[in-house]
């Protein structure tokens, strides 16, 4: 579902600069949109119905499939041309040290406080 979000979001952030709207603006609009549907993980871990907390985490990830293609653009949009490459190795970067940490912490939280609220809780005030 995330994959389909990611090309939707895509071709209309595109679609919009094509039709002379700004195109550092257009993607500045998308990413803390997107950002904020993301953060119904918190409730995600909130809820006692598990498919309700399936859906809402479905809806999260969905969120960031709209912030995550417009903020690799984003960078090629206001960065100088000759540093776009270093600015996005820097930005992939962060991302996989997230990547590595977030499911580690998520499972210890989740161990010592047998529950995932305060995980999840914490994933999306981050």
């Amino acid at each position: 579902m995330m994959s389909v979000i990611i090309v939707l979001s895509g071709l209309l952030s595109d679609g919009l600069v094509r039709r002379a709207y700004r195109e550092a603006r257009t993607r500045k609009i998308f990413v803390p949109i997107g950002l904020a549907i993301g953060c119904l993980i918190v409730t995600a871990g909130m809820v006692a119905d598990k498919m309700t907390a399936v859906w809402l985490l479905t809806v999260s990830l969905c969120g960031l499939g709209i912030a995550s293609p417009n903020t690799w653009t984003l960078t090629q949009a206001i960065c100088q041309k000759k540093i776009v490459g270093t600015v996005s190795g820097i930005q992939n970067f962060g991302g996989n040290v997230g990547g590595i940490l977030a499911p580690a912490l998520t499972g210890v939280i989740a161990h010592v406080s047998d529950s995932f609220t305060l995980a999840l809780g914490l994933t999306g005030r981050s």
